[in-house]
């Protein structure tokens, strides 16, 4: 809904996953809430941030005056909105089209909910993706284990691409998802990070804490890549690069 910067070298935040948006799902409760969210993201360096409330009938109906409400906020802050939504992945088989992240690209996200990842599972990302979307999988780190390692990497050649939350790495889920957080990175199992924002908690420098854990382990080349270049081309929809 809102313009994306052209300029490759410059420092632009972008956040792709965030429940900022206030009243519709476990999220923001409210307007003033959501303000203070947009504040502390702004503390945070973020510039544009796209609003994925969890999907439900009649969403964007219910959630298109409540964004709008926002824009200038946002614009107060010199923060951009765009609108788009999480879906479970039970939701694939009742839709005829998706809302994508954002009004120029292609790309969905969606959460698993703790589903096994089946050859039913891997059909039905492949059919979205035989009619022209690109499959996001939202915190794959939290939803899975070890063991799954062999199928996420499968998806990921099918190019299939895996979002991780910022929060995971400071322990926000518990020891297990930071190790297995940590192992998706070092894998190349990972295209985005984003704040999965449920409160202003999330947007309390653990974003600027991320980046740095990625420039020290990876590069400073991958973590523009994870936090600006990939959101950057998905929002125009343009093809991600891989840290791997």
């Amino acid at each position: 809904m809102r313009g994306v910067p052209d300029h490759e070298g410059c420092r632009h935040m972008i956040d792709i996953h965030s429940h900022l948006l206030y009243g519709v799902d476990d999220g923001s409760r409210s307007f003033d809430s959501s303000v203070e969210m947009l504040k502390a993201a702004a503390k945070d360096g973020v510039k544009s941030i796209v609003l994925t409330p969890h999907f439900s009938p009649g969403l964007f109906e219910t959630a298109h005056g409540r964004f709008e409400r926002l824009v200038p906020e946002a614009e107060n802050l010199d923060i951009k909105l765009f609108f788009g939504c999480e879906y479970d992945f039970s939701h694939l088989n009742t839709q005829e089209s998706l809302i994508t992240l954002g009004d120029k690209g292609s790309y969905v996200l969606i959460d698993f909910c703790l589903s096994p990842i089946t050859l039913m599972t891997k059909n039905i990302l492949l059919d979205w993706q035989m009619r022209d979307y690109r499959i996001i999988i939202a915190h794959p780190e939290r939803l899975f284990d070890k063991n799954a390692l062999s199928d996420l990497k499968d998806l990921a050649d099918e190019n299939i691409y895996f979002q991780l939350n910022a929060g995971s790495f400071a322990g926000n889920y518990g020891r297990r998802v930071r190790r297995f957080a940590k192992k998706l990175l070092k894998k190349g199992l990972c295209h985005f990070i984003a704040s999965d924002a449920h409160s202003v908690k999330n947007y309390s420098g653990q974003i600027p804490a991320c980046r740095k854990y990625v420039a020290k382990r990876l590069s400073p080349e991958l973590e523009k890549v994870l936090f600006e270049e990939n959101p950057r081309r998905m929002l125009t929809g343009r093809p991600l690069i891989s840290i791997w």
